[in-house]
């Protein structure tokens, strides 16, 4: 959940992401904000998480927002911590940086308890791989991949543990300013629709209001929805 204290010129209130679309339109309103695409806002605080607090003070896309939101949902606990210390070392301060790190997190490992020299070499594999074989469980020495690791001296020290730039990972831009990836919503929709103009695809996750198809189709820059090419996945 992202929390953001947004202003006008009179007033502020506090909305939380990722919210439906006639959510974000009633608070818009209620703060006399012009609707307009994509909903442009200044955000005075970030209430949570903390970890974000980059993007204080500065005049913000919600839409891009509430999709940040959305991809956080599919995080594991402990990438949100890696998630924070990427774009404090990185100095990502604008949204299409961090929704371009939740899709790049295999680029770096975080270490915040050298307590186990096991446990680091495993989170390190891990943090690569995704996951492991159980072939590879029981071939690896875990111990000396961490001890490697620390003994490398290429950690950075953040406040939230020891971040290692795994530069065998190649990152790739995922978000190009325009168009919202597909992501996994871990089974919440019950159809995924894909549109697609111009060579270029959004994705729609059913049941959803149609603001949000309108979206989808203005970022794709068709005409109409009449225009696009519908792919049920």
């Amino acid at each position: 959940m992202i929390t953001l204290n947004i202003e006008s010129e009179n007033e502020n209130v506090n909305i939380g992401f990722p919210c439906e679309e006639s959510t974000l339109v009633r608070v818009l309103k209620h703060i006399k904000i012009p609707s307009s695409f994509p909903p442009k806002v200044y955000v005075k605080k970030v209430l949570q998480p903390r970890g974000l607090s980059i993007l204080e003070n500065k005049v913000l896309n919600l839409d891009e927002v509430n999709y940040l939101a959305k991809l956080m949902e599919g995080l594991w606990l402990d990438d949100f911590d890696k998630l924070y210390a990427i774009a404090a070392y990185e100095g990502c301060n604008e949204l299409k940086a961090l929704i371009n790190l939740t899709f790049n997190l295999n680029g770096y490992t975080l270490i915040q308890n050298i307590g186990n020299m096991s446990d680091v070499g495993r989170d390190h594999l891990l943090a690569i791989k995704g996951e492991l074989t159980p072939e590879e469980k029981a071939k690896t020495d875990f111990a000396k991949i961490g001890w490697d690791l620390l003994e490398s001296g290429k950690g950075i020290k953040t406040e939230y543990g020891l971040l290692f730039k795994n530069e065998e990972i190649k990152f790739e831009e995922a978000y190009d300013g325009q168009i919202f990836p597909r992501y996994d919503d871990h089974g919440k929709s019950l159809l995924r629709v894909e549109i697609v103009y111009g060579g270029k695809a959004e994705y729609i996750y059913l049941p959803t209001e149609p603001l949000a198809i309108t979206k989808s189709v203005l970022r794709l820059g068709a005409p109409s929805p009449e225009d696009c090419h519908y792919v049920l996945e």
